[in-house]
């Protein structure tokens, strides 16, 4: 046996090589050809080791360590604690190819050190757990919202392994195993926003108050047949519209002041459209409220404003309001009440012309509607009540005053007295 060294600067072996004579043959030849191959050889790193028997060097493998990342379905790196969108399937959630944190090291000290995160389809494994219990390759193929997994919590841990890799080292690869841990919570379905469509309407119980409802997750991202209970207050009536109107099972029951609607389910886009109409007048409000407990609500008014009221075979018109009648008519005035402007007219102005063809009542036949509607009139038929009305005598044919409210009459007005006309069809 004999050892041969490559000797360098300070006399330090940087190679050297031990051959083993196997039998006693061996010619001037072979060792000819032994030094031939040792002038070949370039050994580095300068402490790598080589076996006494095999021959083969001994060195080691670089090192690396790092942070690894879940990716959202759009791209976005996953962060411990995020809230997941409903519309997003586990399957969906994939493997980021970059390392954070990255630390590369190498004991021999080789160079061009780098780092590659398995990605590869199948390879990462992501495990998903809700109190302990794993979900199935088939769980994982749903939606949050599918599942019915509103708000819950998941445990989600990826494994995958990282590739160390150096330019210049023999060996120069290996994987190393790495794992991460988060935890993540489905977000729950909120109400985005009630949109009404109309500010007042006359509670005649034809006019409609069209409401929208949407219901999205935390994204804003609309969540479809989710069941919505709306309720609304003064004993409003509550309509569907369009596709989204339950078949077979609404709960529909007055709860004294209150109607309850359930079964309705918002459609592709999130949303509920309903109407809502009242023969009441004043201010209804309709709340909208998910399983979870979120709500919201917003307020309507009904003017109630009863275009026609049918007593006794008699048909009473609505007195006008001041934008309904002609702008060339200067006998009439507006006159605020409740908030809006209603037409007043003179006594000397001609007024029975105004309900041409119809006519003027009598003071009897308001009388009669005062007595039928009384006490709340104004609640009842929603038309301005603590105001004079021009009403005819039933003796003589005269002008006179009738307040709806009390039922008192003025049998002599002045020349400038001013009233509501309501007309006779």
């Amino acid at each position: 046996m004999k050892t041969l060294c490559r000797y360098v600067k300070n006399n330090n072996p940087s190679c050297c090589i031990t051959l083993i004579k196997k039998n006693k043959l061996l010619a001037s030849r072979v060792c000819y050809r032994s030094w031939l191959y040792l002038a070949l050889l370039i050994c580095y790193p300068a402490d790598a080791i080589l076996s006494n028997k095999t021959s083969i060097i001994h060195g080691r493998y670089p090192e690396v360590s790092g942070t690894v990342y879940l990716l959202h379905p759009n791209g976005t790196p996953v962060r411990n604690g995020d809230i997941l969108s409903l519309l997003d399937r586990p399957i969906q959630f994939t493997v980021s190819d970059k390392v954070g944190n990255v630390q590369l090291s190498d004991a021999d000290g080789d160079v061009g050190l780098s780092a590659v995160v398995e990605t590869r389809r199948n390879i990462p494994m992501i495990h998903w757990h809700h109190k302990d219990v794993g979900l199935s390759d088939d769980e994982k193929l749903l939606s949050f919202v599918a599942a019915k997994a509103e708000g819950k919590e998941y445990q989600v841990t990826l494994h995958t392994f990282l590739l160390a890799s150096s330019t210049s080292g023999i060996p120069n690869q290996k994987w190393y195993r790495t794992s991460r841990t988060y935890s993540l919570q489905v977000s729950q379905t909120y109400i985005k926003n009630i949109v009404i469509t109309n500010s007042r309407k006359n509670a005649d119980g034809t006019e409609t108050h069209d409401m929208e409802i949407t219901v999205t997750d935390h994204y804003q991202k609309p969540i479809a047949d989710q069941p919505v209970q709306i309720m609304t207050s003064n004993r409003s009536h509550i309509g569907e519209v369009g596709s989204n109107a339950a078949s077979g099972y609404i709960l529909n029951r007055d709860l004294n002041i209150l109607t309850v609607k359930s079964g309705i389910k918002t459609d592709r886009s999130g949303k509920i459209r309903i109407t809502v109409t009242n023969t009441l007048l004043g201010k209804s409000r309709v709340s909208a409220s998910l399983n979870n407990g979120h709500h919201q609500s917003k307020e309507l008014n009904f003017t109630g404003r009863l275009n026609k009221i049918h007593r006794n075979r008699i048909t009473f018109l609505r007195p006008k309001l001041h934008s309904e009648e002609l702008p060339s008519n200067r006998y009439h005035s507006p006159h605020i009440v409740d908030g809006e402007e209603w037409a007043k007219y003179l006594k000397d102005s001609g007024i029975r012309k105004f309900c041409a063809p119809g006519r003027i009542p009598t003071e009897n036949e308001f009388k009669h509607l005062h007595d039928e509607f009384s006490p709340n009139v104004k609640q009842k038929i929603g038309w301005p009540v603590n105001q004079p009305y021009w009403v005819i005598s039933s003796e003589n044919g005269e002008l006179k005053l009738y307040n709806l409210d009390s039922g008192t009459i003025n049998n002599t007005p002045s020349k400038r007295a001013k009233a509501l006309i309501s007309c006779i069809e």
